[in-house]
């Protein structure tokens, strides 16, 4: 019995890829997603770890999901108000790396998720300005009016009685 090229592989743990958990039905499928994977993986670890989960579970959703003390609130408005998006990104990926290197730090645990809040509401904020400006846009065209609506001077009931 010949074995034919491209035909399914009996065990998964030989179709799974090891960068991304995906599997695959053929092992040339597997073998070219492999390389395209890997280079993919080597690209994002020198872009940043924002939006991964790394180590113990600390990333910016993690700490986006968590809730914040109600004291906490003027300090996050304030670092919402006065920092921007790129400030706090870079804020995020320091704390993530502190917090894998020592994950019982409850000061950078507190200000992951306080940063993490903030960076959440000038997301929500950004959001908010242009669906607003798209339904401010929407309007205008509504207001559209045509030249024979405008009132003329002098025309009926406008200057002097007769």
């Amino acid at each position: 019995m010949k074995k034919k090229k491209g035909l399914w592989q009996k065990s998964p743990e030989l179709l799974t890829c090891p960068h991304c958990e995906k599997r695959f039905k053929l092992k040339q499928v597997l073998i070219d997603h492999i390389q395209k994977c890997s280079a993919k993986k080597t690209e994002s670890n020198t872009k940043g770890v924002t939006n991964k989960v790394i180590g113990n579970g600390f990333s910016y959703e993690w700490a986006s999901k968590q809730k914040l003390d109600k004291k906490f609130e003027g300090v996050m408005s304030k670092l919402a108000l006065e920092k921007d998006i790129e400030y706090l990104s870079k804020e995020i990926n320091s704390l993530v790396a502190r917090l894998n290197t020592d994950p019982n730090d409850s000061k950078a645990q507190n200000r992951l998720i306080l940063v993490a809040k903030a960076k959440k509401s000038i997301l929500k904020k950004q959001k908010k300005t242009k669906s607003n400006n798209k339904k401010k846009g929407k309007q205008n065209s509504n207001l559209k009016t045509d030249a024979m609506d405008y009132r003329v001077p002098g025309s009926w009931g406008a200057g002097k009685n007769r």
